[in-house]
C-alpha cells in the first residue's frame, strides 16, 4: 500500500483558521492582550522546562538547545504581537 504524499500547503493551519480557531462559548469582547499574556507566559514555561530537562539528561543538551532555538523566535513574535494589541487597544 503506498502512501499518499502531503503537499505542505495541505498542513498550513493558518489557511485553515476559521476552521479551529472559533471560539466557542467566548465573551464578545474577549481578552486579546491576555490571552496573548497567558500563550506567552506558557511557552516561557516550556522553554524552562527544555533547559531543566537538559541539565537532568545531559544526554538530551543538544536536542534540548535546538527546541530552545526554534522556540524562541516564537516567544519573541508573541511579545511583539502584545505590544501591538495593546497599542490597537489605545486607539
Amino acid at each position: 500500500m503506498a502512501m499518499r504524499t502531503v503537499e505542505p500547503e495541505e498542513l498550513d493551519i493558518l489557511a485553515h483558521q476559521a476552521e479551529y480557531a472559533k471560539a466557542s462559548g467566548a465573551a464578545e469582547n474577549p481578552d486579546h492582550v491576555g490571552n496573548m499574556e497567558t500563550m506567552l507566559s506558557n511557552l516561557v514555561q516550556k522553554r524552562r522546562n527544555l533547559a531543566q530537562d537538559a541539565v537532568s539528561y545531559p544526554i538530551a543538551f543538544m536536542g534540548r538547545a535546538l527546541d530552545i532555538a526554534r522556540l524562541q523566535p516564537v516567544i519573541e513574535a508573541v511579545e511583539r504581537a502584545i505590544e501591538d494589541e495593546k497599542r490597537r487597544s489605545r486607539n
